[in-house]
């Protein structure tokens, strides 16, 4: 429990979880390693990779396009998910005090 006390230990984590994706119907955890956005999870239901949102069984393309893309490169997922974990470990350290929020900015 003392580990979890440090703030650097919390960052970690946090930008570990952060990258995380569940199923919006059954929570499953779930990761795609390539193909498109559509994702159907074990429970055979459908969702958006990138925003999470449940997607129509009957029409699930109808999502895409309107700020979600269909595809996306491994190289632009990557560096989402890079935006993401970094994004969550400084708001830890924002929090805890160990950088302030200028820091942030570059």
């Amino acid at each position: 429990k003392a580990m979890l006390k440090d703030p650097k230990h919390r960052a970690h984590e946090a930008m570990s979880q952060a990258c995380k994706r569940f199923c919006p119907h059954c929570n499953q955890e779930y990761m795609k390693s390539d193909g498109c956005n559509k994702i159907t999870c074990k429970c055979k239901r459908m969702s958006c990779y990138l925003c999470g949102e449940k997607l129509d069984d009957k029409k699930p393309y109808l999502h895409f396009g309107h700020g979600c893309e269909l595809w996306t490169n491994t190289e632009a997922m990557e560096q989402m998910d890079r935006s993401k974990r970094q994004a969550a470990g400084r708001k830890v350290l924002v929090e805890a005090g160990i950088i302030d929020e200028a820091e942030t900015q570059s």
